[in-house]
């Protein structure tokens, strides 16, 4: 992951050294809460005293920071790249079907903070004052505090970086952009993670709306 991080921060050099139809921007964002729905996910069905259902309740508000470099190709065409960080609050819910003396209370609500650096490169096209533009996007953990770490027998491998892509339309006035972005992603929420050697993979391919704001300095 290192080494693409380094590509990446050369290859934005290479565009803002070597060629001068290139436009270096600042980026901020925001992305609203969300309430995924999916079929929630039976854990130990071989120990009914510990089985519980398993989803994802709530994703909050999510802020982007960072920079991108745009090359301008044969008009009307442009080239993006871009380097940003993120924090992410998820909230994982978890429900015992037995209800007893070791757990009492059915429901409980666990969450997880991840701290990613995000890495988007996109093809787009200027249409007057809009812009259209599509492209693939990778998401690394850079570090990451979980409250499911608490269920015995809980193990993840969050060193894995994540594959996605994005789309997103804007209107660029006074050396500021102003757009809409989707991002979506190619892998499961929970994919990673396992407990008791069963994966706790949902059926959820994770999406978001975020709006971003951009100036040209």
């Amino acid at each position: 992951m290192k080494n693409i991080i380094c590509t990446t921060i050369l290859i934005l050099s290479g565009i803002v050294i070597g060629n001068a139809q290139w436009r270096f921007d600042i980026v901020g964002g925001v992305s609203p809460s969300s309430s995924p729905s999916s079929a929630g996910l039976i854990v130990n069905r071989h120990a009914p005293h510990e089985e519980f259902v398993f989803n994802v309740a709530k994703v909050q508000p999510q802020l982007f920071a960072g920079f991108k470099s745009q090359l301008q190709l044969s008009s009307p065409f442009f080239a993006e790249a871009g380097l940003m960080y993120s924090r992410k609050e998820s909230t994982y819910d978890v429900t015992y079907t037995i209800i007893d003396t070791e757990h009492p209370v059915p429901n409980h609500l666990l969450n997880e903070v991840d701290h990613q650096i995000m890495l988007p490169v996109n093809i787009g096209v200027n249409l007057g004052s809009f812009d259209v533009m599509s492209g693939l996007r990778i998401t690394q953990s850079i570090s990451k505090k979980s409250e499911l770490t608490q269920l015995s027998g809980f193990s993840a491998d969050g060193n894995k970086p994540q594959f996605g892509w994005q789309g997103s339309v804007g209107y660029y006035f006074l050396r500021n952009r102003i757009g809409l972005e989707y991002h979506g992603s190619f892998t499961r929420v929970g994919s990673g993670m396992t407990l008791n050697n069963q994966s706790l993979e949902l059926n959820n391919v994770p999406g978001q709306i975020s709006l971003m704001i951009s100036h040209t300095l």
